[in-house]
């Protein structure tokens, strides 16, 4: 038996998918996709960038310009446009007739009255009291639907209601009447 040299052996054959940078057949193609996918992530992020700029800067000049006070023109200066509501606005505020000690169950609408707190527990050896609003009008007493106290509906200033909540929950209520009738 003889054996010839002059023969190359036959090629093996693997069968499945070649690695991602042999597909073209060179390594170099494996970085000129790097490259491509790289160029084409730094262009996305230059465009949202763009876009979000636009948007924060696009839309801040106009909500600016419609808010201006100064303004001379459009439908806010009319009076027209929907207000932003400040912390001098009245708003009302239900509460229990009992939780506001020395208010009467048969007050006038519109007395105007001063809320006083008792802290519970004191916070000071001695009882403290403090005026807690300074000045509110009673709008009307509701009667109870249930057997039970009637609700009082006041009307004070918006920054004022938090303060109230507060002393409600942790204090005890009294009302001074501002102008007795």
């Amino acid at each position: 038996m003889t054996i010839d040299l002059r023969r190359a052996p036959p090629s093996r054959e693997v069968s499945g998918a070649r690695p991602k940078g042999e597909q073209d057949g060179d390594p170099a193609g494996y970085f000129g996709n790097r490259l491509r996918r790289l160029g084409l992530l730094a262009l996305s992020v230059v465009i949202a960038g763009l876009g979000l700029t636009s948007l924060l800067f696009g839309g801040a000049d106009g909500a600016e310009e419609s808010s201006d006070p100064r303004s001379g023109g459009g439908s806010d200066a009319a009076g027209g446009g929907a207000a932003q509501p400040s912390s001098t606005e009245l708003a009302g505020y239900a509460i229990l007739l009992p939780e506001l000690e020395g208010l009467p169950p048969d007050v006038a609408p519109g007395t105007e009255i001063e809320i006083w707190a008792t802290w519970e527990p004191p916070v000071t050896k001695k009882l403290k009291v403090q005026q807690l609003i300074p000045l509110a009008s009673v709008e009307k007493i509701i009667p109870s639907i249930e057997p039970g106290p009637p609700t009082v509906m006041l009307s004070l200033e918006r920054r004022a209601i938090p303060d109230l909540i507060y002393g409600e929950r942790f204090g005890a209520l009294s009302v001074v009447l501002s102008n007795p009738e």
